[in-house]
């Protein structure tokens, strides 16, 4: 945890650009089981909703495809109210 610690520290980032790149890159690697959170860290650090539909949605096609099983489970967060 003190590396992943000491990376964000190392960023030049703010904390919101760092969060939706992160969602983006959760999207792009199909590692949907931690969107649900880091919306909601993204959130928290001032993103908006389009801000997070666009973030899960911009790497996807230099991952290669559209990833249903991302899409779904992030929308969802849309419904109930996480974005």
């Amino acid at each position: 945890m003190t590396a992943v610690q000491a990376l964000g520290e190392a960023s030049s980032l703010d904390r919101k650009t760092s969060a939706l790149a992160y969602l983006a890159v959760l999207a792009a690697l199909r590692l949907d089981s931690g969107v649900p959170f880091h919306v909601k860290l993204a959130k928290q650090a001032g993103a908006s909703r389009d801000e997070v539909i666009s973030a899960l949605l911009v790497g996807l096609p230099a991952a290669g495809e559209w990833h249903h099983a991302v899409a779904p489970r992030g929308y969802r967060g849309l419904r109930y109210g996480i974005v």
